[in-house]
């Protein structure tokens, strides 16, 4: 909840003016009022208005508890001269009536995930609910969806005409709920046509469509996209989603939200790990600053304007800085096999600044390569300065970690 909650704290009731607290909300924001629930039979109980002066005067936010403060009946004041007579008011201040529904709207943030409860309680007064059951959030896994870049160098001007100079972007992402075409089997759309390709398609139908946006300044490109099942084998030509086959991709105008559009019955299925694979153009100003990709996914249905959202989540992005003059890597083992050690790799490298103690050298291998001693632990393997140098003699030793393995998680 927000610290200050008032501001999106609502009770049905009309306005409450200034005098007893918080603005409350029209009727038409409930259903199940005593005005709107002859046209909505499925209404379990009708909301009743509330006490007109027992409006909240304040809601204080605690990360996950609200406390909402409303007039308590016993300490309101004396009742008024003549009341009852003319614009006076009743002349029984009323409480909450034993048996009636009451209810008030109030904002929340939704978390990132469900690994905590999604049970609710209600306390009031002396009172208290049993645990409910709410929402269950519909995100990407957070665990096994990660975004890492090959490089974040800045771009210069005229890059965007050489594909050569576009560098791949890996997300990996498992999705909550079944991303499908509009002939995709599935329950959720069980009203659309299966038929072949070849025939029209239902209005009803809708598509599934995965959204990849990246902050302004980033171009996406469609060509050389890999999307495709975590862990697949090569053989299996089901867990990999052809552009212009299995799924179409565009770019915004803008360049930086790149959109994959299922067809016929390709499906992407919820709680398996993909992996999409696509080329992006730096700014080509610095960004010191990582900010923030958006994945997202949706199920459209063009025919009738229509969309609803399924999963969407926010990954880390990475900074934009200057190249540095010189970065090479050689296998000096002469090995290439699959599988196998390669005892020596020489990285050469030159920087255009200084640098100075307390900075950072972070040197990030390709996805599948481990530079772990033994393949566990945080040391290096064998890791040595080249003979006759030492150019960091005040630097502790090396960590290797494995960040991100081969199946993504």
């Amino acid at each position: 909840f927000a610290e200050n909650c008032s501001l999106q704290l609502a009770v049905l009731g009309g306005d409450a003016g200034a005098s007893e607290g918080i603005l409350s909300s029209n009727s038409s924001w409930w259903p199940c009022s005593a005005e709107a629930r002859s046209s909505q039979p499925w209404c379990p109980k009708e909301i009743e208005r509330w006490p007109p002066k027992l409006h909240p005067v304040s809601c204080l936010g605690f990360e996950e508890t609200a406390r909402i403060m409303i007039p308590n009946v016993a300490a309101l004041p004396a009742e008024p001269p003549n009341c009852g007579i003319g614009a006076n008011p009743p002349c029984e201040y009323t409480g909450f009536d034993v048996d009636k529904t009451y209810a008030f709207v109030i904002g929340v943030i939704n978390p990132v995930n469900n690994r905590t409860t999604t049970q609710w309680a209600f306390d009031f007064g002396d009172q208290a609910s049993l645990p409910f059951e709410s929402l269950t959030v519909r995100t990407f896994a957070v665990e096994q969806t990660v975004l890492r870049a090959v490089s974040g160098v800045k771009s210069a001007f005229g890059d965007a005409l050489d594909i050569s100079k576009f560098r791949p972007v890996s997300v990996y992402f498992a999705p909550s709920l079944n991303i499908t075409g509009p002939r995709a089997d599935d329950a959720e759309v069980r009203r659309l046509q299966t038929a072949p390709s070849f025939l029209p398609l239902s209005p009803l139908a809708a598509e599934g469509v995965l959204q990849l946006t990246a902050p302004l300044g980033f171009v996406l490109s469609c060509r050389q996209l890999i999307l495709e099942r975590v862990g697949r084998h090569p053989a299996d030509t089901e867990g990999s989603y052809v552009v212009d086959t299995d799924v179409a991709c565009s770019v915004s105008a803008e360049g930086n939200m790149l959109e994959l559009t299922l067809k016929d019955a390709a499906t992407i299925v919820a709680n398996v790990v993909y992996r999409l694979v696509a080329y992006v153009l730096n700014p080509q100003a610095l960004m010191t600053q990582a900010l923030p990709w958006t994945l997202a996914s949706l199920r459209r249905r063009p025919m009738m304007d229509m969309s609803m959202p399924l999963d969407r989540i926010s990954l880390p992005g990475y900074a934009v800085m200057n190249s540095v003059p010189k970065f090479q890597v050689d296998n000096l083992s002469n090995e290439y096999g699959g599988d196998m050690i390669v005892r020596t790799v020489q990285a050469t490298m030159a920087f255009g600044s200084p640098l100075y103690d307390g900075d950072v050298l972070l040197l990030i291998a390709p996805t599948g390569l481990d530079l772990r001693e033994g393949g566990t632990g945080t040391a290096c393997a064998d890791f040595r300065w080249k003979a006759g140098t030492l150019p960091l003699p005040r630097s502790p030793p090396p960590r290797c970690e494995c960040e991100v393995a081969v199946d993504g998680l």
